[in-house]
């Protein structure tokens, strides 16, 4: 089996204050002994409005190590990268995305990786992105004031006590992704998902960024005067029902907008 891991941006893991063109470097592993890198790609999608900023094709070449070729990146862009690798039998491997936040500043990037479902997530709360990021893989003990908040800005307080435990890390994740971005589900193969927006979510905006086995999914919603703005961009084979309120549409691959005012009137 042909695996790649240990992504970086230039030699960090998911480096804050990155400034120039980010170098990114992985590492690979394989059951064949004398197995080599013959080709890789990489992509990179910016948090903030889900677009791809590089997409860098396929690449014939042995090092596992290449510098960011694409669009001008603004000093406050946050990005979620992958890389996925070809071995000299073509097999292929996808890296696990990692992340990296533009600028100066050094401000720390906020992130929320999930064990069964990588991605992240961001809203318009900062008590929740704090939450979401000491509830990360770095601080998985469950109980701790952290979760406990996630849930109750989730509109799940009956949970928001004591009663969680350590193997309910997956479920707060999974809580998170419904009742704050609005991922309602995805079908086993991956190919068709629902997203509707949580109307009863006190928030201003809530988006998430997921890695899927085609590509990446964006989707992002909004606070817009009296009504609600949802933008989603779909990976390549992906379908799916976007919902707000009453207001449903079926899409198919790509960047879809849809807009209603309260009571679901598009």
């Amino acid at each position: 089996m042909f695996v790649v891991y240990d992504l970086a941006c230039n030699g960090l893991r998911e480096p804050a204050g990155v400034t120039g063109a980010p170098t990114f470097s992985w590492r690979l592993g394989s059951d064949r002994a004398g197995t080599r890198q013959a080709a890789w790609r990489i992509v990179v999608t910016s948090m903030r409005t889900g677009s791809v900023a590089w997409d860098s094709g396929r690449v014939v070449g042995q090092r596992p190590r290449a510098v960011y070729a694409g669009e001008r990146l603004e000093p406050d862009e946050q990005c979620v990268w992958f890389v996925t690798a070809w071995d000299d039998e073509d097999e292929q491997a996808h890296g696990t995305p990692s992340a990296f936040a533009c600028g100066s500043t050094g401000d720390r990037l906020r992130s929320s990786w999930g064990r069964q479902r990588v991605g992240m997530v961001w809203t318009s709360d900062e008590r929740l992105n704090d939450a979401m990021e000491a509830s990360s893989a770095h601080e998985r003990i469950a109980g701790t004031a952290a979760e406990r908040l996630v849930w109750a800005v989730a509109g799940t307080e009956a949970l928001a006590d004591e009663r969680c435990v350590a193997n309910e890390y997956d479920e707060l994740v999974r809580r998170v992704w419904e009742d704050v971005v609005g991922l309602r589900g995805i079908c086993q193969d991956g190919g068709r998902v629902r997203i509707c927006v949580p109307t009863s979510c006190d928030l201003a905006f809530a988006q998430g960024t997921l890695m899927m086995p085609c590509g990446m999914m964006f989707i992002r919603w909004d606070r817009v005067g009296d009504g609600l703005e949802l933008r989603v961009s779909l990976p390549p084979g992906v379908c799916g029902t976007l919902g707000i309120g009453s207001t449903t549409r079926d899409v198919g691959s790509g960047r879809h907008v849809l807009r209603a005012a309260k009571g679901g009137k598009v």
